[in-house]
Formats: C-alpha cells, sequence, structure tokens
C-alpha cells in the first residue's frame, strides 16, 4: 500500500479538497475555503525567503527576520581576516545616524564575473533621542515628514530625493499588517565592487535608497535597503523589503 506524504504545503489545500467532497459543503464554501487556503501557501512560502527564526536588536525588546541571502553582517569596529570593514560597507555614506544594530551584506554577480553588493542596515534610535530625526514640528512627533533631520540628510546625500514619506502596509506572517512609513531616493554612490580575480575597488555607481521606518513603543526603528540601481531587481529588494518589515516584533530585551 502507498504512502501519501504530505508537507505542510501542500496540507491545507488537501484538507479543503476532502471538506468540498462532505454533505453539507457547498460549492460557495469551497471555493472559499480553498482561496484561504491558496492564499495561505503562498504568504509560507513568500516568508520562506526570510530565515524562521528572528534576530534581536541589541539592547531593545525588539525583534526581526532577515533574508537566507546575506551572507555577511557587521557592525561599526568589525573586522574581516584582521582588516577593519570600511565604514562605507557598514553605515550609509552621507547619512549620520545613531542606533545602528546591524548591517547585512549580499551579493550579486554580474555580467563579467564581478559581484556587486547590496545592504540592509536596521537602526534602533530611542524616541527620546529621535525626535528631530522625525520632524521639527513637535517635540513628541508621532511620524515622520520632510523637516525632520532624517529626510533632510538623505536629500543631501541621495540627490534624487523626491515626494514624502509614504504610508504602506506591510503583511505580517500572522495574516494581520504593520503600518509603515517608505521614503525611496536615488544618488550616486560608492560601491565595494569585488572583481572576479579577487581584488577590490571602490566605485561610483547609480545607488537607490529604500527606507523603512516605524515608531515601535520606546524605538525609532529603521529597516534601509542600499544597492546599486542595476542589481536591485536581481536582489529582490522590492519583494524582500516588505517582507521583513511585516515580521517587526517585541520580544524580551536582549
Amino acid at each position: 500500500m502507498a504512502l501519501l506524504r504530505l508537507s505542510y504545503l501542500t496540507f491545507p489545500v488537501f484538507a479543503l479538497l476532502i471538506a468540498g467532497t462532505l454533505p453539507g459543503c457547498g460549492s460557495a464554501e469551497y471555493e472559499r475555503r480553498l482561496k484561504l487556503g491558496l492564499e495561505e501557501i503562498r504568504q509560507r512560502s513568500a516568508f520562506g525567503q526570510l530565515y524562521g527564526q528572528p534576530v534581536a536588536l541589541p539592547g531593545t525588546p525588539l525583534m526581526i527576520r532577515v533574508p537566507r541571502a546575506f551572507t555577511l553582517s557587521f557592525q561599526e569596529g568589525s573586522a574581516f581576516d584582521d582588516k577593519p570593514i570600511d565604514n562605507r560597507r557598514v553605515t550609509i555614506p552621507g547619512v549620520a545616524l545613531p542606533g545602528l544594530a546591524v548591517t547585512y551584506e549580499g551579493r550579486v554577480v554580474d555580467s563579467a564575473g564581478g559581484k556587486y553588493p547590496y545592504y540592509m542596515h536596521l537602526f534602533a534610535i530611542e524616541r527620546a533621542k529621535a525626535g528631530k530625526l522625525i520632524s521639527s514640528k513637535s517635540e513628541t512627533p508621532s511620524a515622520l515628514d520632510t523637516t525632520g533631520e532624517l529626510y533632510q540628510q538623505i536629500q543631501k546625500a541621495f540627490d534624487r530625493t523626491h515626494g514624502s514619506w509614504a504610508e504602506v502596509a506591510c503583511q505580517t506572517p500572522y495574516g494581520n499588517q504593520l503600518a509603515w512609513q517608505r521614503l525611496r531616493t536615488e544618488g550616486e554612490q560608492e560601491v565595494h565592487y569585488l572583481r572576479e580575480n579577487g581584488s577590490e575597488v571602490y566605485i561610483k555607481r547609480p545607488c537607490v535608497l529604500d527606507v523603512f521606518a516605524r515608531i515601535e513603543g520606546r524605538y525609532l526603528v529603521l529597516v534601509v535597503w542600499r544597492a546599486p540601481a542595476a542589481i536591485e531587481d536581481a536582489a529582490r529588494i522590492g519583494e524582500v523589503a516588505p517582507l521583513v518589515a511585516g515580521t517587526l516584533l517585541e520580544g524580551q530585551k536582549g
């Protein structure tokens, strides 16, 4: 007798197919349940691009899940092969921010066999110290705006900053949504390029900066993505960035 093996992804659909054959389950209800099951599978598949366990933002009760594609992580003062990591990789050039928790780095291979980097910077800034970064309109602002020092710094560092902060709703793994503010901008930056022969160089390239911001309890949380514009799609930033934002949660202080 053959053994039927079901994964956690196929089980919802299998169960719904059985339910559709049971007495009292009409076609409309069956269709509704099937759509819900398929949506659950789609969401699980999307969040599968992230590590299952969240990482803690040091010194805070906040945690967030990180994409599996990242191969390196570092903080200010980190070293690799006994050499300090250049700050152009660790921080956002031209933007001075406190509260950097960690920077993650991934790579995309170009047509010449070299590797361009892309980054995710995680910040957790105490709200009591973040007022001017958020807005100059109030001592206790509840939302970021164009008068804040964060926006002003980004505008200077990235000369193609247009518009303002936009409200976005990021899906969570639990079926609800988290409200964030988002700012996307472009400008030339120096990037760390690895040639095919292993040598490295910093070269100027058009880059994108995609900033997700949320006031969570006592903290201003920033998830900042930075990449050469030429590899933005290959790095799947537009798809993965909202997923990461949707995994922010509060646990015990680390």
